[in-house]
């Protein structure tokens, strides 16, 4: 903390006026003595949650190694989570106290609040809420709530410091007027090492724990599950057109999907972005008594995949939804709903999605069978889970596949890479898609997604030294063209990096690098192998780097991207 007095930003005489981070204070429930910085912060929340371990024997909190952060912490909070709700409500009292201290020892009327926790505003007005039912109940009535002005910046190397200077730096004088002021400002977050670190190392043990086939295990009870309800239903038989539609991660898994649909059920299949469909769903149902329409979304409430089944089942189609569990939007308006454990991510406090991108394409693969069987298909589900077993078999590759990608990140991490380009077809357009969509994610790095041959057709010209082409090529049937790029590639100095299961001795001559894949015999499965690698380059790009994998670059999520919150906020 830092106090400013008539613009004056004041020291004390040795140095440390305003530091009250380091004031005693004693904990009424047992007797333990700390500073407020362990009781009334990100640290102190995280130290709340360890404390009331004991107490939440069956809480999933603590289910991955290492306690959670600050931000996963709240996060599981607004879930519901009695831990962390619990951990939250006790540390929004203890800062509530705090400042009415505070406020009765110096009267000082206005705040500056700068750092981590307080940036969420759920957080922020919970604190405000507190101060005003403590200063009621205790006939406060001199606190001046509406003279506190909210910094949100997480990255503030000396939260203190920033907070004393936000007044000087701008200016902010006058405040009697009792106006509530709000700044935000948007950078990077820089969060403690440890949290850094074991945010990290969640995320690892995430990805790597599907090399396990129990792993899979919740996903495909879920799903046969959520299938057999459907068995004897004829609707199925007279569909022969399946659309699928999603966003961001999910369009990638309807990409995927889109083989699965052609491959394992016979039917005519396309992948179509949710909005597109929903906006031209009448170009789209030209014979909708036989087409499905499947919505994928992994919270089951994606705005737009909702709507595109609405307009699906008011033109006389057939709405699947394959979503996680719980009570969605999806559920209320899809004549099928297919169920995946969705909620790994979260309990790992992940804020891209990655395990579950592969469970709702398996939850795809089981619905893709099963209308496959309806329409008579010759490959059963007995055919399909053999394939599937040997998939599962071969994930065993992980934890070698994801040491191999570590080395590759660090060898183009030291030329300053700041653009990849992942090129696939077919089946695994999709997982181009998804590998770029991730390593943005991940790595704050631009990923692009080109289809293979188009990609020969205009951006190829743009490629240079320092953006890596990654190509997705798991059979030999695709290296003829893959052979075209790497000759146009060595005349550009584009570095190259191939997936494949057997590269061709050429293609081993011209790629920079040629990374072997495990084989899979049916294609349309590659995908659930393929898009490892990529993921794996995204978190050795960032984590290398010291920061976490996966942060919200300015804090913003697809949702946030709203003209009517944008407005929101500016009015607040």
């Amino acid at each position: 903390m830092g106090l400013v007095y008539e613009g004056k930003l004041i020291h004390g005489i040795r140095n440390n006026a305003g530091e009250i981070g380091n004031l005693l204070y004693r904990r009424s429930d047992d007797g333990e003595t700390a500073c407020v910085e362990t009781v009334a912060s990100g640290m102190g929340l995280q130290r709340e949650a360890c404390r009331l371990k004991k107490a939440f024997p069956n809480s999933g909190l603590f289910r991955c190694e290492g306690a959670p952060s600050g931000y996963e912490i709240l996060q599981a909070c607004r879930r519901g989570e009695p831990l962390a709700r619990k951990a939250v409500e006790n540390t929004i009292h203890e800062l509530a106290v705090l400042i009415l201290n505070l406020e009765n020892a110096l009267d000082l009327g206005t705040y500056v609040f700068v750092g981590g926790v307080m940036s969420d505003p759920w957080f922020f007005g919970a604190v405000e809420k507190e101060i005003q039912r403590i200063a009621q109940g205790i006939h406060y009535g001199i606190f001046n709530w509406d003279a506190v002005l909210k910094i949100s910046d997480a990255g503030a190397g000396s939260a203190g410091l920033r907070g004393a200077c936000g007044v000087a730096v701008y200016g902010l004088k006058g405040m009697e007027s009792r106006q509530r002021f709000r700044i935000i400002e948007r950078r990077e977050s820089r969060m403690d090492q440890l949290q850094v670190q074991t945010g990290n190392e969640r995320l690892k043990r995430l990805m790597l724990s599907l090399a396990k086939p129990e792993k899979w295990k919740a996903t495909e009870e879920l799903a046969a599950a959520s299938l057999r309800a459907y068995a004897a239903d004829e609707r199925l038989a007279r569909v022969d057109t399946v659309i699928i539609i999603g966003h961001g991660t999910s369009l990638a898994t309807a990409m995927n999907a889109e083989f699965l649909f052609s491959r394992a059920a016979g039917a005519a299949a396309r992948a179509v972005p949710a909005y597109q469909f929903r906006s031209y769903a009448r170009d789209y149902l030209k014979r909708p008594e036989r087409t499905l329409v499947v919505g994928i979304s992994c919270s089951g409430n994606t705005e737009s995949v909702v709507k595109g089944l609405e307009a699906a089942r008011q033109a006389g189609a057939l709405a699947m939804g394959i979503t996680g569990r719980g009570e969605t939007k999806m559920r209320e308006i899809s004549d099928y709903l297919i169920e995946a454990d969705t909620a790994v991510e979260q309990e790992a406090g992940m804020t891209a999605y990655s395990a579950s991108h592969l469970f709702l394409l398996y939850s795809a693969l089981r619905a893709a069978v099963l209308l496959g069987e309806k329409r008579g298909n010759a490959k059963g589900l007995k055919y399909w889970e053999a394939q599937w077993k040997s998939v599962k078999n071969a994930m065993s590759a992980l934890p070698e596949l994801f040491e191999k990608m570590g080395g590759l990140a660090e060898e183009y991490s030291q030329e300053e890479m700041h653009n990849v380009v992942a090129l696939g077809t077919g089946p695994n357009l999709g997982t181009a898609q998804e590998g770029a969509l991730k390593i943005c994610e991940f790595a704050w790095v631009f990923g692009a997604c080109e289809e293979l041959e188009d990609f020969a057709h205009g951006r190829f010209r743009e490629a240079d030294g320092k953006i890596p082409l990654l190509l997705l090529a798991p059979h030999e049937n695709l290296q003829e063209k893959v052979l075209d790029l790497l000759a146009g590639c060595e005349i550009a100095r584009t570095p190259t990096v191939i997936f494949t299961q057997k590269a061709l001795p050429e293609v081993q001559k011209l790629a920079d690098r040629v990374i072997l894949m495990p084989a899979v015999e049916e294609e349309c499965l590659t995908p659930f192998l393929y898009v490892f690698p990529l993921w794996f380059l995204g978190y050795h790009f960032r984590s290398r780097q010291g920061k976490l994998v996966g942060e919200r670059r300015f804090g913003l999520k697809a949702t946030d991207i709203s003209y009517q919150a944008y407005l929101s906020r500016r009015q607040t």
